[in-house]
């Protein structure tokens, strides 16, 4: 009898080392699986904490940037609309051309544009922010050949001018030559530059502009492009 009752007190205290053993393994484990959990979280609000000042400053200035972009777009495109319904005083040059052309184009490109950059801002979408910088280099490159062709290459404004020039009356053309003293359309070239300068420089100035802000909106776009998550999404969930 004693023997027997030694063998169960042995197997009994097995047991209960064992089972003891086990529940501390599991405490430990689960206190373990805490601890790296919370390191885990800490560690990616302490990333994303770096990240979200510079990530909140893009995004209101990208929003707040854009709208305002959308009203000079079209500002651009109501004063160009404005000059060619009016034209000059003494000949109708409407320069429905290259130059009248590229301003409508870069105003209407500047509204569409500034539209996808809040949408993209606003959303804090990585894929509607690409499209967005995809679309400002567009725009940059026509403004940058807008420019180039105001202020420094004239060729062709001159052959817009000339072939506005020949579509005009003879009756007008007379008009215009014995008010400024010149002939024909080389004769008259500068007179009908001189005219049309101030518009010149207005689309010119706009256009330069519009171009020195999009060149930093762009970089302020790649900027919240590469601040992205995981899921595809810039890292401004607290925003």
């Amino acid at each position: 009898n004693n023997q027997f009752l030694d063998s169960l007190f042995f197997a009994y205290n097995c047991m209960s080392s064992q089972q003891g053993r086990e529940m501390r393994g599991a405490s430990y484990m689960d206190q373990y699986d805490s601890t790296e959990a919370d390191n885990e979280y800490a560690g990616t609000r302490k990333e994303t904490g770096a990240l979200t000042g510079c990530a909140k400053c893009n995004k209101r200035a990208l929003m707040i940037v854009n709208f305002v972009m959308m009203l000079i777009g079209i500002a651009l495109i109501a004063v160009v609309a404005f000059m060619t319904q009016n034209g000059t005083e003494s000949v109708e040059f409407d320069l429905s051309g290259p130059l009248v052309v590229i301003a409508y184009i870069v105003g209407t490109l500047v509204v569409l544009v500034s539209i996808v950059g809040c949408c993209g801002a606003h959303l804090n979408n990585r894929a509607v922010l690409c499209v967005y910088v995809v679309l400002l280099v567009v725009c940059l490159v026509l403004e940058l050949a807008g420019i180039v062709i105001i202020f420094v290459d004239d060729t062709v404004i001159r052959n817009s001018l000339e072939a506005e020039w020949d579509k005009q009356p003879a009756l007008e053309q007379t008009a215009f030559e014995t008010e400024n003293n010149c002939s024909g359309f080389d004769g008259c070239y500068d007179a009908i530059a001189k005219s049309l300068e101030k518009n010149k420089m207005a689309i010119g100035a706009v256009t330069v502009a519009i171009f020195v802000y999009q060149l930093i909106l762009t970089i302020s776009a790649c900027c919240l492009c590469c601040n992205k998550n995981k899921k595809g999404s810039v890292a401004l969930d607290d925003v």
